[in-house]
């Protein structure tokens, strides 16, 4: 028989969970709940990002921790306003997740934290399912995504001027790729409130829009900024 002492003991990751959300009243106790329920963060934070339509109670009744943005500071303020509060608690990943998702799962978010906590991926993103087709494009770009886990030295390479807007994702892909490996993995059934759901088509498209130009030029910057 092995004795106790001779068994290897893996201690865990510390890992916090970082929601950004504005107005995402309906939705938001719809992620709170599953990252709850997987067990696998210290702590599940509601970053309330000035919103006006009792986001921050649906999100504290759900159960999550809430810090309420003095003014709105775009989704990159609210995750900074985030990870440095998790950071400061000593949080070795920090894990991202959108307010507005559909069908998110606990089975998820082991699929994501599993691989960091294992110390295979600095950084794994959860795509959402589009079908068979699209899921192989996605896998094959760069990922545009709300949820990540992503360990404390990948964060701590970011630059102060790409936590904004949407630069931040371009910004994590490419100081993920600078300190190690990234993974990918498509979260089956996982879905999101779509922005035409919400502002209507036109500004819908709008909002698209003027989010991928962010991305695409923080692509561009973040290959120069960050070493």
């Amino acid at each position: 028989l092995r004795t106790f002492a001779q068994i290897p003991y893996f201690p865990r990751v510390r890992i916090e969970a970082v929601v950004p959300a504005w107005n995402e009243a309906r939705t938001v106790a719809d992620a709170v709940r599953p990252l709850l329920a997987s067990g696998a963060f210290a702590r599940v934070t509601v970053v309330d990002d000035g919103s006006t339509d009792g986001t921050a109670n649906v999100a504290r009744e759900a159960g999550a921790d809430v810090y309420t943005m003095p003014a709105n500071g775009g989704k990159g303020g609210a995750m900074r306003a985030g990870v440095d509060r998790a950071l400061a608690r000593g949080a070795e990943a920090v894990a991202f997740f959108d307010a507005d998702l559909r069908g998110l799962r606990p089975e998820h978010v082991g699929r994501l934290t599993a691989p960091v906590e294992r110390g295979e991926a600095v950084m794994v993103c959860g795509l959402r399912d589009h079908g068979r087709v699209q899921n192989a494009l996605q896998v094959a770009m760069p990922p545009i995504t709300g949820e990540r886990v992503v360990t404390a030295a990948v964060l701590r390479r970011v630059p102060a001027e790409f936590w904004r807007g949407f630069r931040i994702e371009a910004a994590l892909n490419v100081a993920a790729l600078r300190e190690g490996r990234v993974l990918l993995t498509i979260l089956d059934g996982l879905g999101i409130v779509h922005k035409h759901e919400k502002f209507g088509v036109r500004e819908g498209a709008q909002r698209y829009a003027r989010m991928f130009r962010e991305v695409l030029e923080a692509m561009r910057d973040a290959e120069t900024a960050i070493r």
